[in-house]
């Protein structure tokens, strides 16, 4: 992940609480681990993981 993206799901977290953040397919191929990475990151809780979509919330 790249600081970019993680001051740009930060930022929304922020202001909307309730974020689903999309993994691209040439991302990593455990999508759980990136998304409890991301959400450690930003100081968030991983609540759902559905396919390439996970879903963050403050």
């Amino acid at each position: 992940m790249s600081e970019a993206v993680i001051k740009e799901v930060s930022q929304s977290i922020d202001s909307l609480d309730l974020v689903k953040v999309r993994v691209g397919k040439n991302g990593a191929e455990d999508i759980k681990k990136v998304g409890a990475d991301l959400a450690e990151e930003v100081k968030a809780e991983l609540v759902q993981v559905i396919g390439r979509n996970c879903l963050l919330f403050k």
